[in-house]
């Protein structure tokens, strides 16, 4: 696999989070400003564990489509709104319903989590630490288990990626 490293927060095109539990993944848009967070009006992508390597690779480019840069005055209106935490626990109750948990611990005990950003030339792919039930860290800043592949890379290799960095999450939880 080709080494290349975003350079600076300033190059970053687009971000996602993808999360996986060994039922299902899921594939939220994030907004960049201030803080990255999850885009309360953008659609989440639901795909089952066994989705093919093509589809998820595919799944993540759509995210990053959805994906934007928004000004420290979107990122305050938004927060303050009250809309992000809402549309978190839609996301929550949705999940839930269609696969069957019973509680929020019961959906989010097992669930892995990677950041994923997209630069020009750079998909740059980090696991994290699963710290509390529903709290993730970064296990670092620019650490081995990051992974790298370049822009070019096709949606299958993508994909394939994106499975090796959920193997490569920590968890203080399960």
């Amino acid at each position: 696999m080709m080494e290349l490293r975003i350079k600076s927060k300033a190059e970053i095109r687009a971000r996602a989070e993808v999360g996986f539990n060994g039922d299902f993944f899921q594939i939220i848009p994030y907004l960049i400003s201030m803080v990255n967070y999850a885009d309360p009006s953008a659609e989440v992508c639901y795909l089952p564990a066994d989705a093919d390597d093509e589809v998820l690779g595919r799944s993540l480019r759509l995210a990053f489509s959805g994906s934007k840069v928004v000004s420290a005055e979107t990122f305050h209106e938004v927060f303050a709104s009250g809309k992000n935490q809402e549309k978190t626990a839609e996301r929550l109750n949705f999940a839930m319903q269609r696969y069957g948990y019973k509680s929020k611990r019961a959906l989010l005990k097992n669930m892995m989590c990677c950041w994923i950003s997209l630069s020009e030339r750079v998909i740059q792919i980090k696991p994290t630490h699963h710290k509390s039930i529903d709290g993730y860290s970064g296990i670092s800043v620019d650490g081995e288990e990051i992974l790298h592949l370049p822009n070019s890379a096709t949606d299958d290799e993508v994909g394939k990626a994106l499975r090796e960095g959920i193997r490569r999450c920590t968890s203080a939880i399960r």
